[in-house]
């Protein structure tokens, strides 16, 4: 039961951080976009 929990909990904490990192690229790629627009 124990070796499930803990790689339930590993595989939402990658899904998680790889997410926020899909999230991260796009907004960063928005203000590149944004800041080469404006200058």
């Amino acid at each position: 039961a124990l070796a499930t929990f803990v790689f339930n909990a590993f595989f939402k904490a990658r899904f998680t951080t790889k997410v926020f990192f899909i999230q991260f690229h796009n907004a960063m790629q928005r203000g590149l976009a944004l800041s080469t627009w404006i200058h």
